[in-house]
């Protein structure tokens, strides 16, 4: 794995050349200028992160604080591409209405409520713990005398507990309580499985039909209707500011609409912020069905979705495409950045682009996400840590500076 010094880096794209045609040409938007150097890069990531992670903190799709995001997005976009839209979304949300309690016997448990879940009575649920026979879920609470499940517990992948999404909360919302520990809790709640110490669980929900949400697409029209769409989620989980995951990856894809502004490529790109990523996939669902009736999906050729990109400076390539694999790892060698790109064969439609391939999308694409390096992976993943200053610019300037110049390749394809 190599590791070499990033610091007196600037790679053979840095420079900004027009690539295509010019704005004096074109008479499109020209921000390329933001970009155009490795220190400016750093200080539009600072500031765009102060702006969205610092200034408004968690972004849980429907709130103030979303909406604001999607308006600062939209603006920055603006500075980059002549087409700039909200893709509305009205949507059932979903609110933590309370604070959870968690109790095995008399000791406190630290729990985050899975989004979309249903919540408990005001009086909560006593039960005893059994072992889950659901896929997902660790243990079920259940009434001792009957047996009935009255709530049930996961387990997160991090010492310590963070939301994570209700076990089929994608296809539908409520039903039993469903709570997450972390690794840490698993030794006292084994024990209060085989001893049948009665475990307490409270919290309640509030579901608000007809709320709004947004995607905000930009486009920077090519030559051909032939598409090549780059994006990733603004959202966050209820609890955590999200630096990490995702404000970090999104802002370099804002950068790299910013780095090909004013050009008129020959194939067309497409820059979006997508919404309700940690609720179902909300946005992306909405997306893949609008073109899919609209009869444009087909005209995706390229599809690249960044999640959590600066957990170190290796990128993860999720995606069976060796070919695509292949010239970024060749686009590396050349300009000679730090880290070294991992393939992880498997789908790239999957996670987040996964409403597209059910729609039917046959485009090439890759989720791209990062190895994490340090322990700041396992401090901030959905938890209230996830602030700007633990999102790293070089690994986000390493996937700038890795698909910038693939986009530019991909042109030619």
């Amino acid at each position: 794995m190599k590791r070499r010094n990033f610091i007196t880096i600037t790679g053979k794209c840095a420079c900004m050349l027009p690539i295509f045609s010019a704005c004096s040409s074109t008479g499109l938007p020209n921000s390329r200028d933001l970009v155009s150097t490795t220190e400016k890069r750093e200080q539009y990531l600072e500031k765009m992160l102060r702006a969205i992670v610092t200034d408004l903190g968690p972004r849980w799709v429907g709130t103030p604080a979303m909406k604001q995001g999607e308006q600062i997005i939209k603006k920055e976009l603006e500075k980059a591409c002549p087409n700039v839209v909200f893709d509305p979304i009205t949507f059932e949300n979903w609110e933590l209405t309370s604070e959870p309690e968690f109790l095995a016997g008399d000791k406190r448990i630290e729990i985050y409520p899975s989004h979309g879940t249903g919540g408990t009575s005001p009086d909560g649920i006593t039960g005893v713990l059994k072992k889950s026979e659901t896929p997902q879920v660790a243990y079920d609470i259940i009434n001792d005398s009957s047996g009935e499940i009255l709530g049930r517990v996961t387990i997160t992948p991090k010492v310590k507990a963070a939301p994570r999404p209700y076990w089929f909360y994608d296809k539908e919302h409520g039903g039993l309580p469903n709570v997450n520990i972390g690794k840490a809790d698993i030794p006292v709640l084994e024990n209060a499985l085989a001893h049948k110490t009665p475990v307490r669980l409270n919290y309640q929900v509030r579901f608000t039909p007809d709320q709004t949400t947004s995607n905000v697409i930009g486009t920077l029209p090519g030559e051909s209707s032939d598409e090549i769409v780059c994006y990733a989620h603004l959202d966050t989980v209820y609890n955590s500011p999200g630096a990490n995951d995702n404000a970090a990856s999104l802002v370099m894809v804002l950068m790299l609409a910013h780095a090909f502004s004013g050009t008129r490529p020959k194939k067309t790109l497409k820059f979006i912020a997508t919404t309700g990523e940690e609720f179902g996939y909300l946005g992306t669902y909405h997306i893949a069905e609008r073109r899919k009736n609209d009869g444009t999906l087909r005209n995706i050729k390229f599809i690249f979705d960044f999640d959590s990109v600066t957990w170190g400076p290796d990128m993860t390539l999720i995606t069976q495409d060796e070919e695509l694999v292949t010239m970024l790892q060749n686009i590396d060698n050349e300009l000679n950045v730090a880290g070294t790109p991992q393939w992880r064969k498997s789908d790239g439609l999957g996670r987040e682009t996964r409403p597209f391939k059910e729609a039917g999308l046959q485009a090439r694409g890759i989720v791209v996400d990062s190895v994490p390096d340090n322990e700041i992976n396992e401090l901030c993943w959905h938890r209230p840590d996830d602030i700007a200053k633990y999102a790293r610019f070089e690994p986000v300037d390493i996937c700038w500076q890795l698909f910038y110049e693939l986009l530019k390749r991909l042109q030619e394809l």
